[in-house]
């Protein structure tokens, strides 16, 4: 009979894989020197990115000085927003007859319906030109001082842009015939009030928190 031994089978052992396989064709050595250049290739980047983000916000601080060396040195001094709002008014007002004469031949619903709106409140569109043109001639002549009414000067801002968004949905609405649009028109209009005195409350949450970090005297 032959030997237990011969009707063993003789086990071969797995060829071992080449080391590059390990690690998808790269040695370990490979591989830390490439993290190590992605790395420095990482940094390059960041850093290059910083000194670009830099050289951005220092060209918009010298251009912030600039347009404040030309605003208070302005020849036409206080006199500039009021000036500033006459032309703008002056410039609205043709816009106004531009898109009346435009709507004639159009015919226009939605037109129709803008060209009131600006109509109606012109006066107030001057006395928004002219509180922002003294809004920024305060801003650039009392920085220190403008700061401590800056919360006001945005609230007012905030609920001027909301009252324009308000009488653009009552021109769609009067256009489309659409209540749900009117609706919420009216709910923009009647809630100014509360949102102008959230935003000041707000802007002045946010000096406070500001200052307390700084450690500057509240």
């Amino acid at each position: 009979m032959p030997s237990a031994t011969r009707k063993r089978k003789t086990k071969r052992s797995a060829p071992k894989k080449d080391r590059k396989d390990l690690y998808a064709g790269r040695t370990e050595e490979e591989w830390r020197q490439w993290g190590e250049d992605f790395g420095k290739s990482l940094a390059k980047q960041g850093r290059d990115f910083g000194e670009e983000v830099a050289k951005l916000a220092q060209g918009v601080g010298q251009s912030q000085k600039h347009r404040r060396f030309e605003f208070i040195h302005s020849p036409f001094g206080a006199l500039g927003p009021l000036l500033g709002a006459v032309v703008g008014s002056v410039f609205l007002a043709l816009g106004i007859v531009i898109l009346a004469w435009l709507n004639t031949l159009a015919g226009s619903i939605f037109i129709a319906a803008i060209v009131s709106f600006l109509s109606v409140n012109f006066p107030i569109f001057f006395v928004i030109y002219l509180y922002s043109g003294y809004r920024k001639y305060f801003a650039f002549r009392k920085p220190r001082e403008y700061m401590m009414v800056s919360p006001v000067a945005i609230g007012i801002s905030i609920i001027i842009a909301l009252w324009i968004i308000a009488g653009l949905l009552g021109a769609v609405a009067t256009a489309a015939g659409n209540s749900a649009v009117a609706s919420a028109a009216g709910s923009l209009s009647s809630n100014l009030v509360g949102i102008f005195i959230a935003a000041v409350v707000l802007g002045y949450a946010l000096i406070l928190l500001m200052k307390s970090a700084r450690g500057l005297p509240i």
